[in-house]
């Protein structure tokens, strides 16, 4: 078609002047990862799990629900219509999924909650959508008139987070989340634990932490903080997207249930891209404990709510594909025994970078779980390595360690303690 002057559009401005947005830093590091035509070239920045041949890591379990769930649409058992709120307390989402969500994350607890519908719950798109529900949930809360003081999380903590936060109008506080020696830091926890006010929500992560890798070592520990919150009548809202990834999901959502039986006010947000492989598809859930049915149906009505005004309804393939493998004990028993062979790995990775790094390095990798670790770098050492050795990480020196296979571990160590030497960090 023959464009003249009179078919060019010159539209104005709808959302005036706009300040230069800023790149994801996550997302932007994959883009220049993508465009590195580099054959050597590792991807240790945005958190994928890739197997030891670089492929990236999917559970059987998950592969084997994935053809019966294709064969379902295709035989028309399933169909592609809208997932609407149902059941009697109208969960957003496949209730198998749901219900099988509440058995993993409140394990003892989850028969009496679902006998008594005290369970208000919906899918999301994601754990980030589970999060951004949770918060818009908040909002709602302090127009009823019951304030929210703060948010507290440990720093350095998940961008996302942290951004999510930020744009809704909370206040946020922050504490140490490890020490110089790569432990957990409970002391600073505790102290903003008790300095916070009554009604401040603590953000904790379950089974591994984003970015660090570091989350409180022992029951003990978790009970302690449990304890501390409810002195301060603190509310605590879990995010659990690696369950399975260190020790097991039974004990990678124990902690949650740590903070149910010091009866602390909690809700939950699951994700199962890490766990199952499901990146794109986007599969979460947000779960909130309520005192009794009628609060729990209240509570599940902001929750449509919301989702409707945003997103509408959440993800029918993902969630369809979960559902499967919680309805059968044999696919359950295979994605458990997936999720041991691939925290064994991920172990073991761990051990040997930080074998090969320096002193004051390697224990911030071997006391981490799940598939990150933070550590002291500066962003000329993170442009030296993806200049010079075709390594990314990111800038804040979180290092994905699901995204490099054993082979590449001894190229990775190299190339990092280089980095460190050329442009050491000043403490």
């Amino acid at each position: 078609m023959r464009i003249n002057e009179t078919h060019r559009y010159h539209p104005k401005n709808m959302f005036g002047v706009l300040p230069a947005a800023e790149h994801d830093k996550i997302l932007h590091t994959k883009n220049l990862y993508d465009a590195d035509p580099r054959k050597e070239k590792i991807n240790a920045g945005i958190g994928v799990i890739n197997d030891d041949k670089g492929d990236l890591w999917i559970p059987k379990a998950v592969r084997s629900a994935r053809r019966r769930i294709v064969d379902k649409y295709i035989s028309g058992l399933l169909t592609h219509n809208y997932m609407v709120p149902s059941g009697k307390l109208e969960w957003g989402g496949n209730p198998d999924f749901i219900r099988g969500t509440a058995n993993l994350v409140f394990g003892e607890y989850a028969h009496e909650l679902l006998a008594s519908n005290r369970i208000a719950a919906t899918g999301t798109v994601g754990g980030s959508g589970a999060v951004s529900t949770f918060l818009e949930a908040l909002k709602e809360r302090v127009k009823s008139g019951k304030p929210v003081p703060a948010i507290i999380y440990g720093s350095k903590h998940y961008p996302n987070h942290e951004w999510m936060i930020d744009t809704r109008g909370f206040k946020s506080k922050t504490f140490a989340q490890i020490k110089k020696d790569g432990s957990y830091n409970l002391e600073e926890t505790l102290k903003a634990v008790n300095e916070a006010k009554p009604g401040s929500v603590l953000f904790l992560q379950g089974g591994a932490h984003n970015p660090t890798g570091i989350n409180p070592e022992t029951e003990e520990q978790w009970r302690t903080i449990a304890k501390t919150a409810k002195k301060n009548k603190i509310d605590v809202f879990f995010d659990i997207p690696y369950a399975g990834l260190n020790k097991g999901l039974d004990e990678d959502t124990k902690p949650l249930r740590i903070f149910m039986d010091e009866n602390v006010s909690v809700a939950v947000a699951v994700s199962y891209s890490k766990n199952a492989g499901l990146y794109g598809e986007r599969v979460g859930a947000l779960l909130v404990p309520a005192a009794n049915a009628n609060e729990a149906k209240r509570v599940g009505g902001l929750l449509n709510r919301i989702m409707r005004n945003t997103v509408s309804s959440p993800s029918a393939f993902g969630e369809a594909i979960i559902a499967e493998i919680f309805n059968d004990p044999i696919l359950f028993a295979r994605w458990k025994k997936d999720l041991s062979s691939v925290s064994r790995m991920l172990h073991k990775r761990r051990e040997l970078l930080a074998q090969s790094l320096p002193e004051n390095i390697g224990p911030l990798i071997r006391k981490g779980a799940g598939i990150f670790s933070t550590i002291p770098i500066s962003e000329k050492a993170v442009n030296f390595l993806r200049k010079e050795y075709a390594i990314y990480v990111l800038g804040n020196g979180r290092i994905n360690i699901g995204g490099i296979s054993t082979d590449q571990i001894p190229r990775f160590a190299l190339a990092l303690n280089a980095a460190l030497r050329k442009y050491p960090i000043i403490t």
